[in-house]
């Protein structure tokens, strides 16, 4: 049998990590769920003319189909996002307070029915806590029962066994579909970080830089271009695994810079896209910096130094990112000529 604290701690893990992925879900859920109960309340209330027992319930639908039709409207605005969990119990809340009234109020003299769909609904609709998505629904099952008691004592006893079941049933398959459901969400996660990220260095990878180039929003001041000078003489004379430790030593000092985010280029080549903001003077000094810092690397091997060509974004209408990155290899290119181990800021 399966343990249930596991189960929680690979809950807690796994949503972690896949947070957006969720909130996202579960707002999605929140527009589509409102909209859904605010349809379902027009079936009964348009049936009213041609029932006895459904006139009383009119301002019952309209009222819930107005809840529904405002929380709707309400998950939509992006400011209100961070609420999505709260407006998805206080939307359900009004689902069983409804369902609570027809059974106990309403038809005293019948079994409950309704309550009994949204108990198996809820754990299926949203993504939550288990724990807490189960306290949820045993505090609306012990409501229901003890209101059965006192004001339908006929049918309390049957009530609460049929609620309990359901309740079971709903929230067993619910906390098995929540665990399928973040678990599929970390697979995606990890296929697309291994889309995006060099093996090798941990960094991301070309592909990663070209879907960052092409993004509208991506916005820079310029960008590095790094080449280890003669990598490949270091690669023949130590041999592969001191010229991989190498490797992964620099990209360990490449991510300790905090503003600049790196991709591996290919080969021994890394190119760094450096925020908004950023004058030349700026630029050459991290540059050098990073220059710095890469020759003074503790290896188990001999050090390794950087050839640097920095490159200035300009004005972007005129200058297209392809162009910036051909700018920073020709500064690349220049200080290689220069000599190596140094800085170039390419001059167009």
């Amino acid at each position: 049998m399966t343990n249930p604290f596991r189960k929680s701690a690979e809950y807690r893990t796994l949503a972690a990590s896949n947070r957006e992925a969720i909130e996202a879900y579960n707002q999605h859920m929140l527009a589509l769920l409102f909209t859904v109960g605010a349809v379902m309340m027009i079936i009964p209330l348009a049936s009213v003319p041609f029932s006895k027992t459904k006139g009383p319930l009119v301002p019952l639908y309209i009222a819930v189909i107005i809840c529904f039709s405002l929380l709707a409207l309400v998950a939509k605005l992006p400011s209100l996002k961070r609420y999505t969990l709260l407006a998805l119990y206080i939307g359900f809340s009004i689902f069983f307070s409804s369902s609570i009234y027809l059974s106990v109020f309403h038809s005293p003299h019948t079994r409950a029915t309704i309550l009994i769909g949204v108990l198996c609904l809820v754990p299926l609709s949203f993504i939550d806590r288990p724990l807490r998505m189960n306290l949820f629904i045993a505090f609306w099952v012990i409501l229901h029962t003890i209101l059965a008691v006192v004001f339908k004592p006929r049918y309390a006893f049957d009530d609460a066994v049929n609620t309990f079941a359901f309740a079971i049933l709903g929230c067993f398959f619910g906390n098995h579909t929540i665990l399928i459901q973040v678990r599929g969400y970390e697979i995606q996660r990890l296929l697309t970080i291994e889309g995006e990220t060099d093996s090798l260095t941990g960094l991301y990878n070309r592909r990663k830089l070209f879907e960052t180039l092409e993004n509208p929003k991506t916005a820079i001041s310029g960008i590095f271009m790094i080449d280890i000078d003669l990598f490949k003489n270091y690669n023949e004379q130590y041999g592969h695994l001191k010229a991989d430790e190498a490797m992964k030593a620099l990209a360990r000092t490449l991510q300790a810079e905090e503003m600049i985010t790196f991709y591996r280029y290919g080969g021994e080549e890394f190119v760094g896209l450096c925020p908004q903001g950023l004058t030349k003077e700026e630029l050459h000094a991290r540059a050098e910096a990073l220059r710095e810092a890469i020759a003074e690397m503790h290896l188990d091997g001999p050090p390794i130094t950087v050839s640097i060509g920095v490159a200035l974004s300009g004005d972007m209408e005129r200058l297209s990112y392809e162009s910036i990155i051909e700018h920073a290899d020709r500064a690349v290119f220049a200080a290689k000529q220069q000599g190596r181990n140094r800085v170039v800021v390419d001059s167009a």
